[in-house]
């Protein structure tokens, strides 16, 4: 490792490609280099790591060039004494399979993990395998199972961690209660109505769990009633007329999250367990929040946590922490995304170097930032 003292200048260098903003190559203040190499069609292909010190390793990740989404593509880690972690994906980004490969026994491969989906793509059984070195020989230690059950909602409802044995279930309840229809007056932006509104639902949801039985009678078991059937927690979900969610309460202790909406569906208040508030300012309706403000009470006076101003690009300009009137500025080479410079609060300047200033067309930067904003 390179020695470095107070007077040692740090510097990073980022290479992007032109086009589509790729980064090409990293370079770290110790002279540590990774390059991206990316496939024709675009994604990423294979990472090289050029560590530079007397231990240096070289990891490889290869992409096979069958990105069928019903077949399975693998990636492989190698490091500089050739071993390996294979793993099988398949074309929507879900792991099958990841096996462990020593270098001593090439032809001989390890299961790490492995995961099965249903046949909507959910995950129904995740398998984990752990294995001792002892002398240069891999022996099994044990080997762990997770299973999932989803119910007729598509939602998640039970799940059994056992051992092939047995095991603890957990089960995810959901109690849907229906509300009354009540009459609410709101304000719109343009115009403003008086609406019988419809019938809203809240629920609560249970999460119990049930042990020490076979992993059969487990899977096959209703919801438990009994004894060993403890109620971890009970959730109380909370809507308001627009289906919009407002409350979560913990009821066993009566502490409650409420959120409150401005007149553009955006969070407008946040009441936290403690009775704090959070506060959040928007510039506009499209873009998202510029300022949070708090306070320890309903009564008590805000707080600012932090703001930050934007340019007409949408791109932050600068960042104010507290009250404090000092912030850190940002600053952008002409119409790029992507910042130069840094400025903190006691003036002390991080730059950034391009040897390519980009040259974009403002409407599809437009375009680009409006995907990359924050709602």
């Amino acid at each position: 490792m390179r020695h470095l003292d107070e007077t040692t200048t740090l510097t990073t260098t980022r290479v992007w490609r032109h086009a589509d903003y790729a980064l090409l190559s990293y370079i770290d203040a110790y002279g540590n280099i990774t390059r991206y190499h990316y496939a024709p069609e675009g994604y990423l292909e294979k990472t090289q790591y050029h560590a530079d010190t007397p231990d240096a390793t070289i990891s490889h990740r290869r992409l096979e060039d069958d990105f069928c989404q019903n077949r399975l593509i693998t990636l492989t880690l190698t490091d500089i004494q050739g071993n390996r972690i294979i793993s099988q994906v398949d074309g929507f980004g879900r792991l099958h399979r990841r096996d462990y490969q020593c270098q001593q026994h090439p032809l001989f491969s390890l299961p790490i993990e492995q995961r099965k989906y249903d046949s909507l793509g959910r995950l129904s059984r995740l398998i984990t395998h752990d294995h001792a070195d002892e002398e240069g020989a891999f022996r099994p230690l044990a080997t762990r199972y997770h299973d999932v059950a989803w119910d007729q909602w598509g939602r998640h409802y039970a799940s059994v961690d056992h051992d092939g044995e047995q095991g603890v279930c957990h089960y995810h309840h959901l109690d849907i209660i229906k509300q009354k229809s009540r009459r609410q007056s709101r304000s719109y932006r343009h115009r403003s109505q008086r609406a019988n509104t419809v019938p809203h639902y809240s629920g609560i949801l249970y999460e119990r769990y049930r042990c020490g039985k076979p992993r059969r009678q487990l899977r096959l078991l209703p919801q438990p009633e009994d004894d060993k059937a403890l109620i971890i927690s009970e959730l109380r979900l909370e809507y308001d007329h627009q289906y919009r969610l407002n409350a979560v309460q913990e009821r066993q202790i009566g502490q409650a999250i409420r959120w409150r909406y401005n007149e553009d569906d955006r969070v407008e208040q946040q009441t936290l367990q403690d009775g704090s508030l959070l506060h959040y300012g928007y510039p506009s309706p499209g873009d998202g929040p510029t300022s949070i403000d708090f306070s320890a009470a309903s009564t008590a006076p805000l707080q600012k946590l932090y703001r930050y101003d934007t340019d007409h690009w949408g791109r932050r300009t600068a960042v104010r922490e507290g009250g404090s009137p000092a912030a850190v500025s940002i600053g952008y080479p002409s119409l790029s995304p992507l910042p130069n410079h840094y400025q903190d609060a006691d003036g002390d300047i991080t730059q950034f170097f391009s040897s390519h200033p980009p040259q974009l067309d403002p409407a599809k930067l437009g375009r680009w930032l409006s995907r990359m904003s924050v709602r």
